[in-house]
């Protein structure tokens, strides 16, 4: 009985072990956490949606920088680990100077999983992090040489749970900020449609 007790405890470790050593959860995101990303395979050739290269200029004077966002979402992406269907988000910034880029903020993955990556050759963030909320996904090159002037970031990769996505704004920080036009999921139909049924049992219920 003792030999089968320790077999199956085994067993489940094994398990364990090979679940949390995917590489293909490396760098789950949770909010209020953070991660350094992983390399990912390249984007499929046709995404569902582009936005940009988007100028954007930070707000002080004289601007400290200026450049160009590209954001771009895929469904199918080889290497999302939430399964078949479900979006990928990409982001690539360039810098014309003179100060370098230190922060990408994008949005909006309240209420999804989220995995970050990077793919190809440019600045890699030092770490990805998350709002306690979870809204927030901080691509965060500080304590690095960040985005230099005359470069460009590495393609950022968000893989997440989502199925549909519509157009945000994401920041751009280093001292100053520049607000630019993304892309970043929304809830689903059906989580909107709960959403609005509880909203209506409390109406009810406080009508009671």
């Amino acid at each position: 009985m003792l030999r089968r007790t320790m077999k199956s405890l085994s067993l489940a470790l094994a398990i364990v072990l090979l679940v949390t050593a995917s590489p293909a959860m490396a760098a789950l995101l949770v909010p209020g956490s953070n991660v350094a990303p992983t390399a990912t395979g390249a984007p499929p050739a046709v995404a569902l949606a582009t936005v940009g290269p988007v100028n954007f200029v930070s707000v002080d004077t004289p601007p400290s920088f200026s450049g160009t966002l590209t954001s771009k979402v895929y469904n199918n992406y080889v290497g999302n680990p939430f399964g078949a269907g479900r979006l990928t988000f990409t982001y690539q910034m360039t810098n014309n100077g003179p100060d370098s880029l230190e922060r990408l903020v994008t949005v909006n993955f309240t209420g999804f999983q989220t995995d970050v990556n990077f793919n190809g050759a440019g600045a890699v963030p030092v770490l990805v992090d998350r709002s306690a909320n979870g809204k927030i996904v901080g691509w965060d090159y500080s304590g690095s040489p960040g985005v230099p002037a005359g470069g460009s970031s590495a393609l950022l990769v968000v893989h997440t749970n989502a199925l549909a996505f519509q157009n945000t704004t994401a920041s751009i920080i280093n001292g100053s900020v520049a607000a630019v036009a993304s892309l970043g999921p929304i809830p689903e139909p059906a989580s909107l449609g709960l959403l609005g049924l509880a909203g209506m049992t409390l109406i009810r219920r406080r009508s009671r």
